[in-house]
């Protein structure tokens, strides 16, 4: 027999502990199937900023929504076309600990107790250096009696003669090409708990 998400809810939200919430949210999640494990998967391999633009959009819209079914979401503004520290760190502390405590394949209404484990968010530095082509417009003098040749000279030796500049636009035609050299990396543990809901 299946149980609406409304009868869950109101079974599990009796006791107003945090972990009975996540064990209602957890619950929730098993119903959106692999999506939670999929989105973790996308998070940890390809990082917050193309989730606007990919496929994985939606299972997100999915994974909040379900924090205001339970009661884990104080509300706030809507999503605002980017992602905020607190929010990165809520939804992957809650998906590494739906993954860890079984996801899909566990019964979060019959379960005991939950385990909760620290999510791990890596702060990385990165010395690089990568080409970039400017657009813009030299502005020189050139004395000269010739047109044609002042013409010639500006073309072939602008710095030699440019008295001024102006950059309007860059482009980075290389962005795959990177000199790297990590110079900084420290862990951070995300604690699961309710302070993240506030």
């Amino acid at each position: 027999m299946k149980l609406s998400l409304v009868h869950i809810l109101k079974e599990n939200m009796d006791e107003n502990s945090f972990k009975q919430k996540l064990k209602a949210y957890f619950h929730y999640l098993t119903i959106l199937g692999d999506e939670p494990k999929k989105l973790l998967d996308y998070i940890e391999n390809s990082g917050w900023n193309n989730l606007n633009r990919s496929d994985f959009k939606s299972s997100y819209d999915k994974i909040i929504s379900g924090l205001k079914l339970v009661g884990l979401d104080p509300g706030g503004p809507e999503y605002l076309g980017y992602f905020s520290l607190r929010e990165k760190e809520k939804v992957y502390s809650l998906l590494v600990n739906y993954e860890h405590n079984g996801g899909k394949n566990t019964d979060f209404k019959r379960i005991g107790e939950i385990e909760l484990i620290p999510a791990k968010v890596w702060r990385v530095e990165l010395d690089y250096s990568e080409p970039v082509i400017e657009y813009g417009s030299f502005f020189g003098e050139i004395f000269n009696r010739s047109k044609e040749k002042a013409e010639q000279l500006m073309l072939n030796y602008p710095y030699d003669f440019m008295s001024d500049r102006e950059t309007y636009d860059h482009d980075y035609p290389d962005r795959e090409k990177f000199a790297e050299e990590l110079t900084n990396i420290s862990s951070e543990d995300i604690i699961l708990e309710p302070s993240l809901f506030t």
